[in-house]
């Protein structure tokens, strides 16, 4: 179908894109990419297409996916981002999380003041509501932000950089919950240096990564990073974190396939 749209039209992008995307699900990478390089000829500043050509191809890759690409991404991706999640990928890593957080002494005991990072449209903000004092959500996609508005859940929602807004929130939270967010960041260094300083004494962070086995951290073909243990725990005691916690699981299936990751708890010192 898509290829004989482009026998009329060799540049109608949205045939472009699905042939790059169709590709990719059958495991034909070297085609994905010549689709994924063809679009990003046609749309220059798409930062969609770089970022892929950049996942599957021999260049440089960079350490941490661009705000466009987040944005556009997410913003594309709003309207039916829960029902594809939680029905077609059987996403768990929310529930996840809010087990790990029961699992640290004492945390369900008094209500926080709760950062959700790279918020979405609420999964997660729904399962930690209960325990906030006050719900903060941050987020660079606008339309995400919409449809955590209409959960009226957030005392407060940005749209911003999340570790830029962190460090400009010192000693702001007591409890800092990242669900899926670290994927679309390589090097840990930065968010972990902003999170501890956002972070009051004894607070916590709490996230998930995607795993792999290599050293330290890989952007792999989905577009996502993917993150040795090792290299984690190494970032998040360089800023000065203790690990308290830490699971593996399942985050979710991709192309029928199971996505192994791992949930982990950090604490500032006190």
């Amino acid at each position: 179908c898509y290829k004989k749209i482009l026998d009329f039209d060799p540049e109608h992008g949205d045939a472009v894109w699905g042939l790059a995307e169709a590709c990719y699900a059958n495991d034909q990478v070297a085609e994905a990419l010549r689709w994924y390089q063809s679009y990003s000829e046609i749309y220059p500043d798409d930062p969609e297409s770089k970022h892929m050509v950049a996942a599957l191809g021999d260049g440089p890759k960079p350490s941490r996916a661009s705000d466009d690409y987040v944005r556009e991404t997410f913003d594309n991706f709003a309207g039916d981002f829960d029902r594809q999640l939680l029905e077609d990928l059987e996403y768990r890593v929310p529930k996840l999380i809010h087990a790990l957080f029961g699992e640290i002494p004492g945390a369900t005991t008094e209500k926080l003041d709760i950062l959700d990072a790279g918020c979405g449209t609420g999964l997660s903000g729904i399962d930690f509501k209960p325990h906030a004092a006050t719900l903060t959500g941050v987020d660079l996609s606008p339309e995400m932000l919409k449809r955590a508005k209409e959960r009226k859940i957030y005392d407060e929602l940005l749209e911003l950089e999340l570790a830029d807004f962190m460090r400009g929130r010192p000693a702001a939270f007591e409890l800092i919950v990242a669900a899926d967010v670290f994927c679309y960041i390589g090097d840990l260094s930065e968010t972990f240096d902003a999170a501890f300083i956002a972070l009051k004494p004894g607070g916590h962070l709490l996230f998930s990564v995607e795993a792999q086995s290599k050293r330290g951290f890989s952007l792999t073909g989905s577009g996502r990073y993917a993150h040795k243990p090792a290299y984690v725990g190494k970032a998040a005691k360089a800023a000065g974190f203790c690990e308290i916690l830490a699971r593996n699981g399942t985050l979710r299936m991709e192309y029928g396939e199971p996505v192994e990751g791992y949930l982990t708890a950090l604490q500032k010192p006190v």
